[in-house]
């Protein structure tokens, strides 16, 4: 009588104790990792990273704190992250409020970073946050005549355009989140606001 293998029979192939604890450590850290990457995205969600960043949890392995893409930064809109972003502390940011990312055609920033935690890429490709317009408090939205976003944006007519000439739309898959929108906002609290990635 013949033993031939069963092709539809699945195989069971004994595992060693090792691999067996190895494959049970590893599904165990999972859910560990997965919780990790959450909170440190909840807690670094405000941060506006310069552009070509890594996502946040891979931005905050491999960058080393060494400040040289705030110092190759030509319009000094990059700064060192002081305590009170937790773990963001001694990393680069950009408020875009105060100084945006005008989107250098070097990207110096990049160039000068020594680790892989800045990404080259070209200044249209550039995904740093997405703009968004708060329309209760965009002048614009009231009926009042302004374009301030609108006029400053590096792509408008791509990442913003005036609707019907009178209100800004934001076009997300082409918002850079370079925050010059935002820095220009007339409005004291700024009606468009860039939500990092």
């Amino acid at each position: 009588m013949s033993h031939e293998s069963n092709p539809d029979k699945p195989h069971d192939s004994p595992i060693d104790r090792k691999t067996f604890l190895r494959q049970g450590f590893f599904m165990m850290l999972k859910p560990l990792a997965g919780a990790l990457e959450e909170n440190v995205q909840k807690m670094t969600r405000e941060v506006l990273r310069p552009p070509g960043a890594l996502p946040e949890l891979e931005f905050l392995a491999e960058c080393t704190k060494c400040d040289l893409c705030m110092k190759a930064c030509h319009q000094g809109a990059i700064r060192i992250a002081d305590e009170s972003y937790g773990l963001a502390i001694g990393t680069p940011i950009i408020v875009a409020r105060e100084t945006p990312c005008y989107l250098c055609d070097d990207m110096t920033c990049i160039t000068a970073c020594p680790t892989p935690a800045l990404q080259p890429l070209d200044r249209r490709e550039v995904r740093m946050g997405t703009a968004v317009i708060n329309t209760k408090s965009c002048f614009a939205y009231q009926g009042q005549a302004c374009d301030y976003c609108y006029a400053r944006c590096p792509f408008p007519d791509e990442a913003i355009f005036m609707q019907d000439g009178k209100v800004p739309v934001v076009v997300p898959e082409k918002c850079t989140g370079c925050g010059i929108c935002e820095h220009f906002c007339v409005t004291t609290t700024p009606a468009i606001r860039i939500i990092p990635a």
